[in-house]
Order: C-alpha cells, then sequence, then structure tokens
C-alpha cells in the first residue's frame, strides 16, 4: 500500500492479458486500476461490458497526464515491450512487463 491509499495503477493493452490483469487489480483491495491504453478506444463498450469501468485513453501520454498510475501492467504484444516501456520511463512508475 501507498501510505494507506491503494496504489493507482494503469493496464497498456486491452487484449485478453490486459483484460485478465485488469479484473485482478480492480479487485485487489490495495489497488486501484485507473485506467486502459490501447489504439482502440473502441473497447471501451467491451471492457465496460465486463465491469471495467476505467476510461481508456489512446496513447501512454494520456495515460499520465489524465489518470496519473503510480504503476503500469504492460500487456501488449511483446514486440511492441521496448517502445511501450521508454514510453512509460519518462513518468516513473512501477512496471510489471
Amino acid at each position: 500500500m501507498n501510505g494507506g491509499k491503494p496504489l493507482r495503477v494503469g493496464v497498456i493493452g486491452a487484449g485478453r492479458m490486459g483484460m485478465i490483469h485488469g479484473h485482478l487489480l480492480q479487485v485487489h483491495p490495495d489497488t486501484e486500476l485507473v485506467a486502459f491504453v490501447d489504439r482502440h478506444t473502441g473497447l471501451q463498450s467491451q471492457l465496460e461490458s465486463q465491469g471495467l469501468l476505467v476510461p481508456v485513453y489512446p496513447e501512454v501520454a494520456a495515460l499520465f497526464e489524465k489518470a496519473a498510475p503510480e504503476a503500469v501492467f504492460v500487456c501488449t504484444p511483446t514486440h511492441t515491450h521496448l517502445e511501450v516501456v521508454r514510453a512509460c520511463l519518462a513518468h516513473r512508475p512501477h512496471l510489471f512487463v
């Protein structure tokens, strides 16, 4: 925990693994799921239908500007990890890749 507050977490990638991690983060008592990032923002309704009621942003920069996560789960295809991690590191979150 973060001084008694839940850790604010974002998930990058709203595919199968992103949704699984989103569900786990949402029910964990020490985390607060704050947003998803996926270039296909039309996935918002699919996420909502599964109980994941957080915004979906089209890019990493918007995640940090609008949701201010302290940690990020990178759930994108493996070949995109380096680019995504580099974009995240400028904001110094905890990373799960």
